[in-house]
């Protein structure tokens, strides 16, 4: 059902589930800086916002990520799109014999870029090619699991640290960062618990793969422990799947959600996507009193 949002002026189709929207009648090229306050409201309130039916450019695809924040180049620097290192090709696409994108990765839950020291805020895809079949992309909400514990195990789930890994994640993969950027991204400690700088709504701030290691557990039990976490989050019941069209840009918001990819069968389809990431501020847990 169609509705109005009255704070942010944009008409809303909230997606199935308890949380998303679809953003209608919106050009992404005729918004103008002025309405970036209303936009990153609506995101924050629904957490992902689809718009369908775009055609941009990349300058204006750049313009458009900008009313959110920096745009902060992807860490595989060999994939960004020439002369835009804002935006990082996700392709199984070969010209003259290279690959024009990256691949594979991303089939785990996570949320961007949570080894760095200011992680995302936000990730924007735009979908130029779609596979018939497949390819889809998955998310959950880590919000909905924490309000719904008893408040006992909030209490002890708050004081919790993360330590998140850049090494961790890309341990064995193909693709590799540089050295340089290897350097430039230690391993981290961010709050399990997070807070939404703008809401003050407190969600889970975790994911698969780049964790190295949870307050007091050592790793092996640090990947049981936040395994378990992930698990409850993306029950079946509260993930929201996207099934991608060409034109398709869809924004979330990363501090209280996990997302996924889904695969796809390379041999027999193309997939074209250019995805740019927003840098966020240092995650923090608020005082309680």
């Amino acid at each position: 059902m169609l509705m109005q949002d009255d704070k942010t002026g944009l008409t809303l189709d909230r997606l199935p589930g308890s949380f998303g929207a679809r953003v209608t009648g919106v050009r992404l090229q005729d918004l103008t800086p002025s309405g970036g306050p209303a936009l990153m409201e609506a995101l924050h309130h629904h957490q992902v916002l689809v718009f369908e039916n775009q055609s941009l450019t990349p300058a204006e695809y750049i313009a458009f990520a900008r009313m959110l924040g920096p745009p902060e180049p992807h860490v595989l620097a060999q994939f960004h799109l020439q002369d835009a290192n804002e935006i990082y090709v996700i392709s199984n696409i070969v010209e003259n014999g290279r690959r024009i994108g990256y691949a594979d990765g991303g089939y785990e839950w996570h949320t961007d870029m949570a080894f760095a020291e200011y992680p995302m805020a936000y990730t924007m895809l735009y979908t130029i090619e779609a596979p018939a079949q497949g390819a889809d992309t998955v998310f959950a909400s880590t919000y909905a699991t924490y309000e719904a514990m008893d408040p006992a195990e909030r209490a002890a789930l708050r004081p919790l640290d993360v330590v998140h890994s850049l090494e961790k994640l890309y341990g064995g993969r193909k693709e590799q960062p540089s050295e340089t950027m290897r350097r430039a991204r230690p391993d981290v400690v961010h709050p399990l618990v997070r807070t939404h700088p703008d809401t003050g709504r407190e969600g889970l701030y975790l994911g698969l793969r780049q964790t190295r290691s949870v307050t007091g557990l050592d790793d092996s039990q640090s990947d049981a422990f936040i395994g378990g976490l992930v698990e409850r989050i993306v029950a079946p019941e509260g993930v929201y799947r996207h099934k991608w069209k060409a034109g398709d840009v869809v924004v979330w918001d990363n501090r209280g959600l996990l997302h996924a990819a889904t695969p796809y069968d390379q041999e027999a389809h193309r997939r074209l996507v250019w995805r740019i990431s927003i840098r966020g501020e240092r995650p923090f847990r608020a005082e309680r009193s």
